[in-house]
């Protein structure tokens, strides 16, 4: 799913086996709304080179004096974090929806927003979460990556 803003309404349920969430402005996650990754596990407990996704680094956000995550720095980033560096490559990301190559390999779940991200009254399970956004709130919510 990918938008300027989201909202997952009440009561909503979403299953799949991989899950990826995109708003340029704000996602909100409403009371009682079910988000629930179909695959049981991701061990890896052999693999050292993890490659997990990261939107953002503290040196990052501090090099370029952020207080808030940007569009241009989120994907100047995430091809700089996969080497990335040949234009004409199909992975090579431009757009929020070429972030879905490397985010979902190793993600169950992933929520991103450039804004705010607000989960109310919710639960959330699959065995690899992430979350990112320039604030997050979470409130009376279950995130559950025990599988």
């Amino acid at each position: 799913m990918l938008t300027n803003e989201l909202i997952v309404g009440e009561g909503a349920k979403l299953e799949a086996g991989k899950i990826f969430m995109y708003a340029n402005d704000s996602l909100t996650i409403e009371k009682d709304v079910k988000i629930n990754s179909l695959i049981d596990n991701e061990c890896h407990v052999r693999d050292t080179a993890y490659d997990l996704y990261k939107c953002t680094s503290e040196d990052n956000l501090i090099a370029n004096d952020a207080t808030t995550l940007e569009f241009d720095t989120l994907i100047s980033f995430y091809n700089e974090q996969f080497d990335i560096t040949d234009t004409s490559d199909s992975t090579y990301a431009r757009h929020a929806r070429d972030l879905a190559h490397y985010i979902m390999n190793k993600w169950n779940i992933y929520i991103l927003t450039l804004g705010s991200l607000e989960v109310t009254g919710s639960y959330i399970q699959g065995p690899r979460i992430g979350l990112c956004a320039s604030d997050v709130n979470v409130y009376d919510s279950d995130i559950d990556a025990s599988w």
